[in-house]
C-alpha cells in the first residue's frame, strides 16, 4: 500500500495573475460599471443600491427604457452599447455615484476608443470577496508542466509519435485536410499524456484519478491581497511591438501570497512515468519546463524557476508540442496548423504565420511589458495522513 504525504504549500505571485470563471460569473456587464477615461477611474456598482435609488428618485422607469432601446431594440451586436456613465450625467446622478459604489480602482491606464471598453473581468472570489486561486488551476498548470519536463528528458520515447505528426503535417495538400488533421494530432497528444501520467493510452483518462491533489488556496490571518485592473497587449513575436487589445482584467498583484495543500498518493504516482519522490521533485519539474518554455518558445528575458498559470497566458497551450519538437521551424510548421481555423479570415488564418504564437500576451506595468501569470510556489511543510 503506498504512502500518503499532504504537503504545505506557498505561492508567491511574481507577475500579476487573472483567475476568472464562466463570463456570466466574472465578465461585467457595460451597466455595471462606469469608467472615466478622463480621471482613469473605474468605478464598480452595486446594483441593488443603484436600484433602490433609482426608485427612489423615481428613476427606474427611465433607466428601463433607456436599456431597452439601446439593446433589445438593437438588431446589430455592435449596435448594443449602454453607456451607464452618460446616463447618470442624463438624469443628474453621476455626482452622487458615492451611494451606489461597490469598488474603485484609480490612476488606471486603459488604452479605450472614445473612452469606451469593451471586455471588463473580473478575479475569481470567494463568498467572503477575497481572490482565490482554485487548486483546479493549480493542478492544471502543474501537470501541464510534469508532462514538458518529462518529454524533454525523455523524447527518444515518442520517437514514432514525433514521425507521426510529421508525416501528418507534410501530407497536408489543400486546406479542407486541416481539420482531420488536427482531430488527428489531439489524439496523438492525448495519448502521449495518458502514457507518461498512467503508464497506458488508456481511453477516458480522468486527470482526477492521477495520484496528485491540491486543494483551492486559503487565507492566513492578516494576509492582505491587492487587485488592479490592467490591460492586455499582444507583442508581435516578429518584431517585439506590443499592442492593446480592447479586454481588461482585474489582477491579482506581484508581491502577493496564497497557501494551499498538495497531496501525494504515491501509489497511484508509481503507476505513472513519472519519478516523483516528493513535492521538490514537482517543483524541479515545473523549473525545468518554464525554463525551456519561455527561453526557447518564447525568448523572454523574463525571470525563471516560476509557474505559469491564470488568464492571458495562452501562449502555453500547444505545450506539448514545443517540448516535442527542439527545431523552431518544424514546430512552428506544426502549430500553425493546428492553430488555423479559416484563411478567409486574417485572425484565424494562420497558415502563412512565421512564428508559433504569433503574438505574446502581455500587461504593461510602469511602463514595461510583461507575461502575466507567473508564480513561484515552494513547501513550508509536510504530513504523513496515512496510506491509500
Amino acid at each position: 500500500m503506498g504512502k500518503i504525504i499532504k504537503y504545505n504549500m506557498k505561492l508567491n505571485v511574481i507577475t500579476p495573475i487573472h483567475i476568472g470563471n464562466a463570463d456570466y460569473k466574472t465578465k461585467l456587464n457595460s451597466n455595471e460599471y462606469v469608467y472615466d477615461a478622463k480621471s482613469g477611474t473605474l468605478t464598480l456598482i452595486n446594483n441593488k443600491k443603484f436600484v433602490d435609488l433609482l426608485i427612489e428618485k423615481d428613476l427606474f422607469e427611465r433607466y428601463y427604457d433607456y436599456i431597452y432601446e439601446n439593446t433589445i431594440l438593437k438588431k446589430n451586436r455592435q449596435d448594443k452599447k449602454v453607456d451607464l456613465g452618460k446616463f447618470l450625467k442624463d438624469v443628474n446622478l453621476y455626482r452622487e455615484i458615492e451611494k451606489f459604489t461597490k469598488k474603485r480602482y484609480e490612476n488606471l491606464n486603459l488604452n479605450t476608443k472614445n473612452g469606451k471598453t469593451n471586455d471588463m473581468k473580473l478575479l475569481l472570489r470567494d463568498a467572503h470577496g477575497k481572490p482565490y486561486i482554485p487548486g483546479s488551476s493549480i493542478k492544471g498548470a502543474v501537470v501541464n508542466s510534469l508532462l514538458v519536463d518529462y518529454i524533454l528528458k525523455n523524447r527518444n520515447v515518442f520517437e514514432n509519435d514525433i514521425s507521426f505528426i510529421l508525416n501528418s503535417n507534410n501530407s497536408i495538400r489543400i486546406e479542407q485536410d486541416i481539420k482531420k488533421y488536427q482531430d488527428s494530432i489531439s489524439k496523438t497528444i492525448s495519448n502521449i499524456q495518458n502514457i507518461i501520467l498512467y503508464g497506458e493510452p488508456k481511453k477516458n483518462s480522468d486527470i482526477k484519478k492521477f495520484g496528485i491533489s491540491i486543494s483551492d488556496t486559503y487565507e492566513r490571518e492578516n494576509d492582505e491581497f491587492k487587485a488592479d485592473f490592467f490591460q492586455d497587449f499582444d507583442e508581435k513575436i516578429k518584431d517585439g511591438s506590443c499592442q492593446s487589445i480592447p479586454m481588461f482584467r482585474e489582477y491579482i498583484m506581484p508581491n502577493s501570497t496564497f497557501y494551499f495543500d498538495l497531496t501525494l498518493d504515491f501509489d497511484r504516482i508509481e503507476k505513472s512515468r513519472l519519478k516523483i519522490k516528493n513535492a521538490q521533485d514537482i517543483i524541479n519539474s515545473i523549473s525545468n519546463a518554464t525554463d525551456y518554455l519561455i527561453d526557447k518558445v518564447l525568448n523572454d528575458k523574463f525571470s525563471k524557476k516560476d509557474l505559469i498559470l491564470g488568464g492571458n497566458t495562452g501562449f502555453h497551450q500547444k505545450t506539448i508540442v514545443y517540448s516535442l519538437f527542439e527545431d523552431k521551424d518544424k514546430r512552428t510548421d506544426i502549430v500553425r496548423k493546428l492553430l488555423h481555423k479559416s484563411s478567409k479570415n486574417k485572425i484565424t488564418n494562420h497558415l502563412n504565420d512565421k512564428n508559433a504564437p504569433r503574438v505574446i500576451n502581455r500587461v504593461k506595468i510602469n511602463g514595461e511589458y510583461e507575461l502575466a501569470g507567473l508564480a513561484k510556489i515552494s513547501v513550508l511543510g509536510e504530513k504523513y495522513v496515512g496510506t491509500n
